[in-house]
């Protein structure tokens, strides 16, 4: 038996010259990578202490040491001979690494008898060996009798392979650590190098990060500010507070400490906040893309990503921290994550915190500062950012204003904003974006004369949607000045246009090739109508129980299938973005909350034309708003009802809503009755009679009803709801009272105090002096008056 063993061992040893050379070329090429850190500094040699009995000439000149910092000293064996295989490179590495560290794998394996028992299984050692390995008395001298059966690199690799299945963290020599960096930074590379703009899933819809980043701006004082408002309302104040001054920074810098009056303050929790496409994702990525690229950050080892929609995905399961970043970072898996995290510096991002739906109880969540302890996905997130769990790693939380309270003050040290698009940005990005100068001046110069647009246009997504809108106008209908009259001024204009042209690109992209030169857009309408509808049913569900992200099962659940061939699949590529995430989901959002609205009024809206309301939801919200005998029309079939009581209870409805959240859906519902609106819908939407009765009816309500216990912000979006109607008398006949001699001669009404107040805040510059008794409001009046005041320099 023993000659056998011999002739195997003997065999073994002869393996192809080719390999013989690149194998000891490597161990050569590494022997001055095993030194620990700061060994190597100065040319200074430590040679290994020979305790243990000589095996091979790489054993004796390399040791117990790990590899120096420098990953250049590093050999890259697969460039060593272009005739090896994968698996031959991975083995000989493997083999390599068996080697170099055998003094430290000696001092440091303790579970021997298991891997000899498994080489054993394999015949792989021979029995004399197996029994003198059983018979040492410590765990050592186990290992030093295991060594000498490590002859060939097929053993060697077999050993390291058992090593790190059984006993990982003894495998993590700082070579190991420094290939696992290697491929986080490689594997973020990939994630975050291109961005692709609007909906585009092709190479040529991708854009360079560099050409659409978002600069941030540091918050000072604002960490206990909350908005309660529909983002439009935030929108809107940074439209007016453009001059006010504040910190503007880098996002590679967020993390440098600011200097205090007497100290140096420390950052570990960064807050960045932003409305909803105005780019904190894309500046998250332009982070990690500079540190993998070696430009910003070098003092982080790893970043690790958590995206809180994908955190939704495992919120349910039981699992230890470890475990959580090897699901989200599989190139992490061949160590032990908690040791090495431990202790190097570390980055955690979790992006869209008001996408979570994770619990983030920090009060009653159980400690846990044990990152290999089973726990909820819940439970260690929460430990993380209240530093039981690796207290020492940096953590990065964005969200939309909102949400930014589920993280306690005290767990934040530095705030920031994604502010979007300043005034001279936006031309930038029309000029870069529009290659005919001339029409992207055009653009501009319509842009800049809507309030409504312009103020959208902070939004990088808007402006996306505002360049696909009137380039495909001005290309399709001409320069004219009468032509002209036809590009939208209003929101919901913007937004019917851009479902409109959308529907005709998938049209001329997928539809019937033949007589397309002016395609019927009401034949277009009526043949998508059945999935228009479809979309506007998820887009009101969704939007009332706060949903904008959705599964694939939540697409079933309406029967939209975006695989479908044709115009189908090519419009909802169009309004929808598609995001794969890890274990191979898929998640599904409108392409901006905007358009989700506005499709959600564009049900209600026909669900009204028709008479007919087959939506559970829609039912609920209607009678919520309705008193007891509208309540009976609403439950009977046909649903006959006016359309000013259709928009009276949706105000109702909005009133309730203290945070806003109907703002834009009633604006869209209002702008979708007016009748170059209807105009453009026909084939979808069935056109009403007296359409100047309806408009007229609707502008009454907006001016006389009464909004009890509501928020003033609530009064000021009629206002803006009048804009949708395009009419502007309101604010003219209110304008004159600006001036600082001129009076009203009665007290103004309520709805006069709004747009009064919408008029000062709308202001490019603030007013000098704000005197309330100027303006004789009644108390409803005064109340209405009262956001004025964020625009002026003095109030009394």
């Amino acid at each position: 038996m023993g000659s056998l063993w011999s002739a195997h061992c003997c065999a073994k040893t002869k393996e192809n010259s080719c390999e013989q050379d690149n194998i000891s070329t490597a161990e050569k090429s590494e022997e001055s990578s095993l030194l620990p850190v700061g060994q190597q500094r100065g040319g200074n040699t430590v040679k290994e202490r020979r305790e243990e009995p000589a095996c091979t000439h790489a054993q004796e000149t390399s040791g117990e040491n790990d590899c120096s910092e420098n990953s250049n000293d590093t050999v890259e064996l697969s460039a060593l001979s272009p005739c090896l295989s994968a698996s031959a490179v991975t083995e000989m590495k493997d083999a390599a690494l068996v080697d170099k560290n055998r003094t430290k794998l000696i001092q440091s394996v303790t579970l021997v008898m298991a891997i000899a028992d498994e080489l054993r299984q394999r015949g792989m050692i021979h029995p004399e060996i197996y029994n003198k390995i059983k018979a040492a008395g410590t765990s050592q001298d186990q290992m030093r009798e295991l060594y000498n059966s490590l002859t060939t690199r097929e053993v060697k690799f077999a050993f390291y392979k058992i090593l790190k299945e059984i006993e990982p963290q003894t495998c993590e020599t700082e070579d190991v650590i420094k290939e696992v960096i290697k491929k986080n930074k490689e594997y973020l590379r990939q994630k975050c190098q291109w961005e692709l703009e609007g909906t585009g899933k092709s190479r040529k819809d991708e854009k360079s990060l560099d050409k659409i980043y978002t600069e941030l701006h540091i918050i000072q004082g604002e960490s206990e500010h909350v908005n309660k408002q529909h983002e439009i309302w935030e929108i809107e104040d940074k439209a007016r507070n453009q001059t006010v001054e504040c910190t503007k920074i880098n996002s590679n810098d967020i993390f440098k400490h600011e200097k205090d009056d007497k100290e140096v303050k420390a950052i570990r929790t960064v807050m960045t906040k932003g409305v909803a496409g105005i780019g904190k994702t894309v500046s998250v990525k332009k982070f990690i893309l500079d540190w993998a690229d070696g430009k910003a950050n070098q003092d982080l080892d790893f970043i690790l990503m958590f995206p809180f929609r994908e955190l939704n995905l495992v919120q349910d399961d039981q699992i230890s921290f470890e475990n959580l970043v090897k699901t989200f970072h599989p190139e992490l898996k061949t160590i032990a994550v908690a040791k090495a995290l431990a202790d190097r510096e570390v980055l955690f991002i979790f992006d869209g915190l008001d996408e979570s739906q994770l619990q983030l109880k920090f009060k009653t969540t159980t400690i846990l500062d044990d990152a290999t302890k089973v726990s909820s996905v819940d439970t260690l997130v929460t430990n993380l950012i209240r530093k039981h769990l690796l207290p020492s790693a940096l953590v990065w939380i964005t969200s939309r204003p909102g949400a930014v309270q589920r993280i306690p003050s005290k767990y934040v040290d530095q705030w920031t904003e994604v502010r979007g698009f300043d005034d001279p940005q936006k031309i930038e990005y029309f000029r870069k974006r529009v290659e005919d100068k001339a029409v992207a001046e055009k653009i501009i110069e319509h842009i800049t004369m809507s309030r409504s647009l312009y103020i959208m246009c902070h939004i990088p997504i808007f402006c996306w949607i505002a360049v696909d809108v009137f380039e495909y106008l001005m290309r399709k209908m001409g320069n004219t000045k009468d032509e002209n009259q036809k590009i939208p001024t209003t929101l919901t204009g913007m937004y019917t246009h851009f479902l409109l042209i959308q529907m005709m690109i998938a049209n001329e992209k997928y539809g019937n090739q033949e007589d397309q030169e002016k395609p019927d857009t009401a034949e277009l309408f009526k043949s998508n109508e059945e999935f228009i509808l479809k979309l506007g049913r998820l887009a009101f569900e969704q939007l009332e129980k706060g949903r904008i992200i959705f599964t694939a099962e939540d697409l079933k659940k309406y029967d939209i299938d975006i695989t479908k061939a044709g115009v189908y699949c090519g419009l909802c590529t169009a309004i929808f973005k598609e995001e794969s995430v890890f274990l191979t989901k898929k998640l599904y959002c409108f392409v901006h909350l905007t358009v989700q609205e506005y499709f959600a009024a564009l049900f209600v809206y026909h669900s009204f034309v028709n008479k007919k309301i087959d939506s559970e939801s829609l039912k609920d919200f209607m009678l919520k708003g309705s008193d007891e005998e509208l309540k009976t029309i609403l439950e009977s079939d046909p649903v006959d009802l006016p359309l000013n009581e259709l928009i009276e209870i949706t105000i109702a409805n909005s009133a309730l809503r203290t945070t806003g959240e109907l703002d834009m859906f009633l604006r869209f519902l209002i702008g979708l009755s007016l009748q170059s609106t209807q105009d453009l819908l026909q084939g979808l939407i069935q056109q009403t009679e007296e359409h100047s009765t309806n408009i007229e009816q609707i502008r009454s309500s907006l001016l006389d009803i009464d909004l009890l216990d509501c928020s003033a912000e609530r009064c000021l979006n009629l206002v803006h709801c009048l804009t949708e109607l395009k009419d502007n008398s309101l604010h003219d006949s209110v304008r004159k009272y600006l001036k600082p001699n001129c009076f009203p001669e009665s007290p103004l009404s309520p709805v006069e105090c709004s747009a009064l107040a919408d008029l000062i805040l709308m202001s490019n510059t603030p007013l000098d002096e704000f005197n309330l008794k100027k303006y004789r409001p009644s108390g409803k009046g005064i109340f209405r008056l009262l956001p004025a005041v964020r625009n002026c320099r003095k109030a009394r």
